[in-house]
């Protein structure tokens, strides 16, 4: 059996649908030795919200430019070998608040009117809150701190590299608790692309396990929305 951690970025998310512009994944054996990883850039074929591309207060930075992203073809043109990498029969799935991955991709289903793919994936996420509570709801930057993880060398919203800080972070905690395969392989921790826990309208995103919100596209008008703050992880004095 082999094991599949991915991880979307997006473009932007405005009226609620993702225009996704990568997609990184990471192949392991059972015992989370790398087999295999790539990051796949996707030209969303839509405009890039300016806080994707660090500009504004708490903006954060993709790992590419956008002329990157732009120069590679649109998602319908990856969607065969997708379908392919994440319906084989041998693998298993897992990201980090997958529930927002399986959201987009099911997004960019719809905006290119292509065929649904079907899966289940495990959230590392729901993992955490039931088997280590102490870490639950806690961000994927602080896991890595909190665990001891080494992430020299990888970048935060770079998709395969976030695809495999979310694989260290469960080798680590199945390391910390001495879990063997079925003690994290259980249905409550899936997620089913059916009914995803990202909603249309809504963004829940990864790094703010805890938060969702309305994103419209008012790209210029932010300064004081607390609510892209809270997003971006901004803690708000109560």
């Amino acid at each position: 059996m082999r094991y599949i951690f991915f991880d979307c970025e997006c473009a932007n998310c405005f009226e609620g649908k993702a225009k996704i512009c990568s997609f990184g994944y990471v192949i392991t054996d059972a015992a989370f030795n790398v087999l295999q990883k790539r990051d796949v850039l996707i030209n969303p074929k839509s405009p890039f919200d300016r806080h994707v591309l660090g500009k504004g207060k708490n903006g954060i930075t993709l790992a590419y430019s956008k002329e990157d992203f732009y120069s590679k073809e649109d998602f319908s043109e990856y969607y065969a070998n997708l379908k392919f990498l994440l319906t084989q029969p041998d693998v298993l799935l897992f990201g980090f608040a997958v529930g927002n991955d399986l959201g987009f991709l099911n997004a960019e289903y719809e905006r290119y009117n292509l065929s649904p793919i079907h899966v289940k994936a495990y959230d590392i996420a729901r993992i955490i809150a039931a088997l280590l509570p102490s870490e639950k709801g806690v961000s994927v930057e602080k896991l890595v701190e909190h665990l001891f993880v080494d992430t020299t060398g990888l970048i935060i919203h770079k998709s395969v590299d976030d695809a495999l800080m979310s694989m260290l972070i469960l080798k680590a905690v199945a390391g910390l608790k001495g879990l063997i395969a079925s003690d994290y392989l259980k249905e409550d921790f899936l997620v089913d692309s059916a009914v995803p826990s990202y909603q249309p309208g809504f963004l829940h995103h990864r790094h703010v396990a805890k938060r969702h919100l309305m994103l419209k596209n008012y790209p210029d008008s932010r300064k004081d929305n607390d609510a892209f703050d809270a997003l971006l992880g901004v803690k708000k004095d109560n």
